[in-house]
C-alpha cells in the first residue's frame, strides 16, 4: 500500500519506479549481505568473547600468584630469610650506593692491627 504511493521524485522519475528497478538487485544481495554480516559478526563476536575470557582468567592467575607471594613473604619474614619486600628498587639501591659509608679495606685493617701490636 505504501509502496504504491509516490513518495517523491528523482529527476523526472518517481521514487517508486526507481525502487522497483533496484528491488530485484536488493532481493538477490540481501541474503548474501545478511550471511556476510552474520559470519563477520560471528567471528568478531567469538574473538571478543575469547578475549574477555582470557582477560578474566589471566587476572585470576595474577591474584593467585599475588596471594602465593604474600604467603611466602610472611613465611620468609618468620624464618628470618630475605623476602621480596626487602628488595630495594633501582633508585633506592643507587642512593644507598651513593651515600654509603666507606669501609676500610682488609689490607689497611691488617696494617693498622700490625702497627698496634708492634707498639705494645
Amino acid at each position: 500500500m505504501a509502496a504504491e504511493r509516490v513518495i517523491g521524485t528523482l529527476g523526472n522519475l518517481p521514487l517508486d519506479s526507481v525502487s522497483s528497478g533496484v528491488q530485484p538487485l536488493t532481493d538477490v544481495l540481501q541474503p548474501l549481505i545478511q550471511q556476510l554480516l552474520l559470519l563477520a559478526g560471528g567471528i568478531a563476536g567469538l574473538y571478543l568473547l575469547l578475549l574477555l575470557t582470557r582477560v578474566y582468567y589471566e587476572r585470576k592467575k595474577v591474584r593467585i600468584l599475588d596471594d602465593i607471594r604474600y604467603d611466602l613473604d610472611h613465611l620468609n619474614i618468620y624464618y628470618d630469610i630475605p623476602a621480596s619486600r626487602h628488595r630495594l628498587g633501582i633508585f633506592k639501591r643507587f642512593f644507598h650506593w651513593l651515600f654509603r659509608k666507606q669501609e676500610p679495606d682488609a689490607e689497611s685493617e691488617s696494617h693498622t692491627s700490625q702497627n698496634i701490636k708492634k707498639r705494645k
